[in-house]
């Protein structure tokens, strides 16, 4: 595969014999705060906005993202603590890593969209199916040896998401934005010759998948930012144990 290269999009559909190749989990019992609705409304998720009942109960997750659950599903799935208070019960589930762009329709009606290597879809029963982003499941769901190894293979990752910028370098700058390292890697072949560049090397030391990448001078502040940047996307993508080596400026 060469930089640059925009692999097509896969169009399969989530069925419950998608999720033959996914890892079992479960939701870690952290506190989180509800509201019940007292009349019909829609709240913006995550994953787009979503319509919902009197007497649903909304969400908030741990990074202020909401999202609303019918009460049958809230009394099956969190322990009510009180005072708009709830945890997640204990309930093995299975989950996999988004491998295609595509929507899921809830049982309660709602439709998400989710996106390849950005999105995990959890099934919470026969064809009963959920989409969480990538770094809210890292923080939410249990993560354990069986899960790393159920990690997406950092070659599809290095063909996918780092070399089909070519050339749309994503930068932070003054703003202070966060990189979107996912659409800032740039096709060598642009490059001029005197350009300068960022070149890094990626290892996962748990299974010694590797990967080279190229980026503007401009997508980094410095060769830390740059370390902690894409280790950062790495781990979202369930590579615990990424070492990111080799980051320095080149001059072609």
């Amino acid at each position: 595969m060469k930089i640059g290269e925009i692999l097509l999009e896969n169009t399969n559909k989530i069925t419950d014999a998608w999720f033959k190749d996914g890892f079992k989990t479960y939701k870690i019992p952290a506190k989180e705060k509800y509201q019940i609705a007292d009349q019909d409304g829609t709240v913006n998720t995550l994953e787009g906005p979503v319509a919902y009942k009197k007497g649903f109960y909304i969400m908030t997750g741990p990074k202020g993202e909401q999202y609303p659950i019918p009460p049958e599903k809230f009394r099956e799935l969190k322990d009510d603590h009180g005072n708009g208070v709830a945890s997640p019960k204990k309930i093995i589930k299975v989950a996999k890593l988004a491998d295609h762009d595509g929507v899921v329709n809830t049982s309660w009606g709602a439709a998400l969209e989710y996106t390849r290597g950005n999105d995990y879809i959890v099934k919470h029963g026969p064809n009963d199916y959920g989409v969480i982003k990538a770094d809210i499941f890292a923080k939410t769901y249990k993560q354990n040896s069986q899960t790393a190894t159920k990690a997406e293979n950092l070659d599809e990752i290095t063909r996918r998401d780092l070399l089909k910028g070519a050339g749309a370098a994503a930068v932070a700058g003054a703003l202070g934005g966060k990189v979107d390292i996912a659409k800032a890697a740039l096709d060598i072949n642009t490059l001029k010759s005197g350009d300068q560049y960022w070149y890094v090397i990626v290892k996962d030391n748990d299974t010694g998948q590797g990967g080279k990448y190229v980026f503007s001078i401009d997508t980094f502040k410095d060769r830390e930012d740059a370390t902690n940047t894409i280790s950062e996307f790495f781990k979202e993508r369930g590579h615990e144990n990424i070492r990111v080596s080799a980051v320095v400026k080149v001059r072609r």
